[in-house]
């Protein structure tokens, strides 16, 4: 098998492999250790002559390495990466250029990695947002809203709902379905004001959370 390695990707083979050589250093390992140089031999070469085996090492060492220590970070739902600092929305892009080659690799559809660059995306559009969609009950009820990030996709948030929100997905959205619009600041102001005599559902109190985090940027 014949792949052409970019010098970034081979840097985190090679990172993967040395990985590997730290924990594999018993002489029962002399035959896979082995193979571990003629990998790196091969990735002098602008096209890596690969055999079956050489690639399952690599797809392993690249799991050991980038995907099975990171599980709880890149389980992560949209929403609770939303409220995540930079260093680990940045550690995630890092894995990113790491499981987008653990899935070249990998033939298996059930077995490739979900990546998380567009879900960073929208969740730092997000954060740059100066303009909230939303619609009232009579009686001041913030039932829908949603969080523009052009001025024509958004994510849009049902409010009603009595659970955290999960992952985003960024739509096409028409203002005139909803009834007002307004700043973070004024949106979160009114849900704030609503709260003092009405319990507000698990989802209006989690949209409150990101318009405070949208506010203090």
């Amino acid at each position: 098998m014949r792949y052409r390695f970019k010098d970034p990707e081979k840097k985190i083979i090679r990172v993967a492999i040395a990985q590997r050589r730290s924990i594999w250093q018993d002489d029962k390992y002399k035959k896979i250790l082995i193979e571990l140089d003629n990998i790196e031999d091969e990735l002098l070469h602008e096209v890596s002559e690969l055999s079956r085996m050489n690639k399952s090492l690599i797809i392993g060492c690249l799991r050991d390495t980038y995907h099975k220590p990171n599980k709880e970070i890149r389980g992560l739902k949209d929403y609770q990466l939303f409220f995540k600092e930079d260093d680990i929305q940045s550690k995630l892009l890092f894995l990113d250029d790491a499981l987008n080659l653990l899935n070249k690799l990998t033939k298996v559809p059930k077995d490739k990695c979900r990546l998380r660059a567009s879900s960073i995306s929208i969740i730092r559009a997000m954060m740059k947002s100066n303009k909230i969609l939303y619609s009232k009950s009579i009686n001041e009820k913030i039932y829908k809203a949603a969080i523009l990030t052009d001025n024509q996709k958004g994510i849009q948030f049902d409010l009603d709902q009595n659970h955290e929100f999960g992952n985003f997905t960024l739509l096409e959205l028409n203002e005139q379905t909803f009834t007002h619009s307004a700043t973070a600041s004024i949106v979160k102001q009114q849900l704030i004001e609503f709260s003092r005599n009405n319990e507000l559902t698990i989802a209006q109190s989690s949209f409150v959370k990101m318009l405070q985090k949208i506010c203090s940027k």
